[in-house]
């Protein structure tokens, strides 16, 4: 099936730093549904893809229950720690017609519909080929200086 707009939401379970970190819960409920929520709303989206290695991944994002979520297989060689997102990506774009993917973080959870109908929006409207979302973070950097010191610096 050809889709316009699909949504793609890439989900592994071997995970080093946070094991299943994907549907630990979160506010009450596992992680991966409050970007399931801003995907399923986004006026624009016609199917979202969970992508996972995991097959209790799978089982928690069948219990969301609806009918634009389609959850499909990662493959091991896409799902390693090593495996990058572009490399899920392609192997999804390979298997699946679409003509826009808007790729999905599932450790995004303040993102809402209306974020992705604004990208959308902006998309169509413009002369655009893509559109990336970032958000803007001050961090605090430790280095070295001259006197084997460690300073802190600020970076905006």
């Amino acid at each position: 099936m050809n889709y316009k707009n699909v949504a793609f939401i890439p989900v592994r379970g071997g995970s080093k730093s946070i094991p299943l970190k994907n549907i630990k819960i979160i506010n009450g409920r596992p992680l991966v549904y409050w970007t399931l929520d801003a995907a399923i709303g986004c006026k624009y989206i016609d199917r979202v893809f969970v992508a996972t290695d995991s097959e209790e991944i799978r089982n928690v994002v069948k219990l969301y229950d609806s009918d634009k979520v389609e959850i499909i297989n990662r493959s091991e060689a896409t799902a390693g720690d090593s495996s990058t997102t572009e490399s899920a990506m392609l192997e999804f774009a390979e298997k699946y017609d679409f003509e826009n993917i808007v790729l999905i973080q599932a450790t995004s959870p303040l993102l809402e519909a209306k974020d992705l109908d604004k990208g959308f929006e902006m998309l169509l409207k413009e002369d655009f080929k893509s559109i990336l979302s970032v958000v803007r973070q001050k961090r605090f950097i430790w280095r070295q200086n001259e006197q084997s010191y460690f300073e802190l610096t600020f970076v905006k």
